[in-house]
């Protein structure tokens, strides 16, 4: 197991953080496979493990007030916020 981070240093880019950022390329490629715009997201604990991931589906789902950083939170934007 993945010792816990208790704080973010910008320098100390690891094995975990390159993996990480891997995963959501390839979410980004794969919306990008399916019509939609090249964004993926993935949120990951302490550890370094992936709690949920989620690729942008703006074009495919036809909603374009669900960025994907939105659907990887479980968040929906209201009319109001999106324009913002």
């Amino acid at each position: 197991m993945t010792p816990a981070r208790t704080s973010y240093d910008p320098d100390a880019v690891d094995d975990v953080d390159l993996e990480l950022l891997r995963r959501a390329i390839a979410l980004a490629a794969s919306a990008r496979a399916s019509g939609n715009h090249p964004f993926g997201a993935l949120v990951a604990d302490a550890h370094g493990n992936v709690v949920v991931t989620a690729e942008n589906t703006v074009v495919t789902a036809s909603d374009p007030t669900r960025p994907t950083w939105c659907a990887s939170s479980g968040r929906r934007r209201s009319p109001r916020t999106a324009a913002t």
